[in-house]
């Protein structure tokens, strides 16, 4: 709450001594210097207990633009002592200008770290370069082309330049900070970046006044540097309270309508290089250099989008491709057994109502039951990582036992079913649960041992006019399957001659 009062005492004082309180020349001079003074330092201030709530870069950002802020209170201070002690005045490109002009490197490296530019790509600088060169030009053609055309020696020139140049960069660093930032900071950038443009526009309207003699305290320079001030202060207060909450990184924020941010200079620049030259008569040789220069930038600047936006297409490809086939391998991975990589215990019942609804009716698809003879003894004499090896190896037995249009699946533990969604006949399907119980009874050669298992295999078909069910079928194959236990193990045991006859449907 302080701060806006602080603000609003700032500029009722400064309207009170513009347009009330009116002394004399040296009165005018040290009231809104002080006041502009003043509003530096209050900035730099609240930049300072920005950084004290940031962390690493950021903090970093804030205590650089601190650090700009009282390079210009120091040089704004100077100047109004200059200004009311020399003869003449304060000299132009004097120390107080070069504190004044030291704000720009230090803004610019704090603009950098609180929006992280150090981690940005070729679009970004080319974004940059663009508005640098569209505000130059209007620069040129507005203040630093007549400024230079009656400088009176070298150093003077150079100084001169050095002015509009770092309020370009400082207006450029504005458009592109508001173009990449996250919305959460969105704002805070938004008060920062028009800071900075208004600090700017007022550093060069005093650097062409001064030239032609025109300035005066208390003139729109003054409003520039007072506003600009307090925006940045404002922005550093603000960013408290957005500094907790989450964003995203600056990559993946932009809209489009904020990547258009950085045209917007482009298109003042066009405006104002048709009316430079319809008045007077031409815009220089350094402006139509300087014109050609922008537009290579933006057809370089669209062809990178373009083959960004292309790398974009194939990476987004190649996320697609990887997504379905990890999506595919979860659907695998739900339906079957990680061990055996064989179906489990779901995947074989819906496959048995598939096949029961394909079966011409009243057929229905055999089923075998599988339980091992022995697994627990190896399991408990060496280990359950010798289990496992044995679990994969009769799997891989049971796959040489059935023709591919059989499904082998894992039910659980030891227990292993088949179904045969196509029996020729009941014997060919006697001889398959033969040949399976032959098979798993052959010895393995676990972890460096000769192990033995036996089977007791359970097998259940439909049987001609019957009208049972699925449930009633997987039933039948399971008690089939204790009765070959029952009967000694390591055999097979169909369920109709055990005794399990189907099940009338009512």
């Amino acid at each position: 709450m302080a701060w806006p009062v602080l603000c609003v005492i700032l500029v009722a004082a400064y309207l009170l001594v513009d347009q009330v309180w009116r002394g004399g020349d040296a009165w005018t001079i040290l009231s809104h210097g002080s006041i502009v003074t003043l509003s530096s330092l209050v900035a730099g201030v609240a930049c300072v207990v920005a950084g004290r709530h940031a962390r690493g870069t950021e903090r970093l950002g804030w205590h650089l633009l601190a650090a700009g802020l009282g390079s210009t209170t120091a040089g704004n201070a100077l100047w109004l002592w200059l200004e009311l002690t020399s003869p003449g005045g304060a000299p132009f490109a004097s120390a107080a200008d070069c504190l004044v002009l030291a704000m720009v490197p230090l803004s610019l490296a704090g603009a950098a770290a609180l929006g992280g530019l150090g981690r940005v790509g070729v679009r970004v600088v080319l974004d940059g370069l663009i508005v640098s060169g569209s505000l130059l030009f209007v620069s040129w053609c507005t203040v630093l082309g007549p400024i230079l055309a009656a400088t009176p020696s070298a150093a003077y020139t150079a100084f001169v330049f050095a002015t509009p140049l770092g309020d370009v960069a400082m207006a450029s660093m504005a458009f592109v900070l508001l173009a990449r930032a996250e919305p959460r900071r969105r704002s805070t950038f938004a008060l920062v970046g028009c800071g900075m443009v208004a600090v700017a526009v007022a550093e060069s309207g005093f650097a062409y006044m001064t030239q032609i003699g025109a300035y005066s305290a208390g003139n729109l320079a003054m409003n520039g540097w007072i506003v600009g001030f307090l925006l940045i202060g404002t922005g550093a207060l603000h960013s408290r309270g957005s500094a907790g909450q989450p964003g995203r990184r600056p990559e993946t924020v932009s809209s489009p309508a904020w990547s258009l941010l950085p045209y917007v200079p482009l298109a003042v620049a066009l405006i104002t290089g048709v009316c430079v030259d319809i008045v007077r008569d031409g815009i220089g040789t350094f402006g139509y250099a300087l014109t050609i220069v922008v537009v290579v930038l933006v057809v370089v600047r669209q062809l990178v989008a373009l083959r960004d936006n292309a790398a974009l297409t194939r990476d987004l490809r190649v996320a697609v491709r990887d997504l379905r086939r990890r999506e595919a391998e979860l659907e695998r991975l739900a339906s079957h057994d990680p061990l055996t990589g064989l179906p489990n215990r779901s995947l074989f019942r819906s496959r048995t109502e598939q096949a029961a609804l394909q079966s011409p009716a009243p057929t229905l698809p055999a089923v075998m039951y599988i339980d091992l003879d022995g697994f627990k003894k190896v399991n408990d004499t060496l280990g359950h990582a010798a289990g496992d090896a044995l679990l994969v190896a009769v799997a891989d037995r049971l796959r040489t036992c059935v023709r591919a249009t059989d499904t082998i699946a894992r039910l659980g533990g030891d227990e292993f079913a088949i179904l045969v969604s196509d029996p020729a006949a009941a014997e060919a399907l006697t001889a398959q649960a033969g040949r399976i119980v032959s098979a798993i009874g052959q010895p393995y050669d676990i972890a460096g041992e000769q192990v033995t298992v036996g089977a007791s295999v359970g097998l259940a078909c439909s049987e001609p006019g019957a009208q049972t069910g699925v449930d009633d079928l997987l039933h039948r194959a399971d008690q089939a399957m204790y009765a070959a236990k029952n009967a000694g193990k390591n055999r097979y045991v169909d369920a109709v001659a055990a005794g399990h006859a189907p099940t009338a449907l009512i």
